[in-house]
């Protein structure tokens, strides 16, 4: 779900000022990162 929510709110975002768009990007690839990192750790 995490992972789809993204695309989907690609499209609803077109229409946002572009400050808040690669705001909200930005967010979301560090989040993504953050996450891939904290469940790699949990498997050592």
């Amino acid at each position: 779900m995490f992972l789809a929510l993204p695309f989907i709110f690609t499209f609803l975002f077109a229409t946002f000022p572009s400050g808040l768009v690669l705001y909200w990007f930005t967010n979301n690839i560090l989040s993504i990162a953050q996450q891939y990192v904290i469940n790699k750790r949990a498997l050592v």
